[in-house]
């Protein structure tokens, strides 16, 4: 999704699966901990395949802790090549957005900014201090 930037892919993400098999044979794989190194890493393998090895009937995967402060700001542009010019900026400096997309005008439009300009779109969670921070540095 759009945090993946920040956080990862579910993928990413994912500690240990317990998989059926076509032969109905039941495979677990990874652990409940962030700690387990030993062996192939199936539970890549198997959400790699997008189910064609099996069925994934349980997963155990990394949490984290709700942010104290989020907050979406949108950046309009006249075009989306300055759009882009500025997502480069942001991946360059010092901010740490939870999500960064480029939108064009019609989509722009379409998630309630007023006209038709695209827009650079980017999320920031966190301490409230560090959000308030990150969001006056993207406004600059």
């Amino acid at each position: 999704g759009p945090r993946r930037h920040l956080y990862g892919t579910a993928r990413d993400l994912l500690l240990g699966l317990t998989v059926v098999c076509a032969d109905g044979a039941i495979v677990h794989g990874g652990g409940k901990v962030v700690k387990n190194v030993a062996g192939y890493d199936l539970p890549k393998l198997f959400v790699g395949a997008f189910g064609s090895l099996g069925v994934i009937v349980e997963a155990t995967v990394k949490l984290r802790p709700t942010p104290d402060a989020e907050i979406l700001v949108a950046v309009r542009f006249g075009s989306l090549k300055d759009c882009g010019l500025a997502a480069r900026a942001v991946s360059a400096s010092d901010l740490l957005p939870s999500a960064l997309d480029l939108v064009d005008g019609e989509a722009a439009a379409a998630l309630g900014l007023d006209g038709d300009r695209p827009a650079l779109v980017a999320g920031f969670d966190g301490l409230a201090e560090q959000v308030r921070w990150q969001r006056a540095e993207f406004a600059r």
